[in-house]
């Protein structure tokens, strides 16, 4: 699942959703920090998926084992 494209898109749209909450949350309210925190980590987590790091990180912990 190298670079998947469905999951890469994802990720980018939750990237921007955080970014344009935390821009907004410098101009009017910083509760939408809250918000903007739960999709910047989802795009973490959805990019890191896609790139591959997270299935190299599984097989090298399961590798020390």
């Amino acid at each position: 699942m190298d670079r998947d494209a469905l999951v890469m898109g994802i990720a980018a749209v939750f990237a921007g959703v955080a970014v344009v909450m935390s821009v907004l949350a410098l101009s009017s309210s910083l509760f939408l920090f809250v918000v903007a925190v739960p999709f910047g980590v989802a795009a973490y987590l959805l990019w890191d998926h896609a790139s591959g790091r997270m299935a190299e990180r599984v097989r090298s912990r399961r590798g020390r084992r």
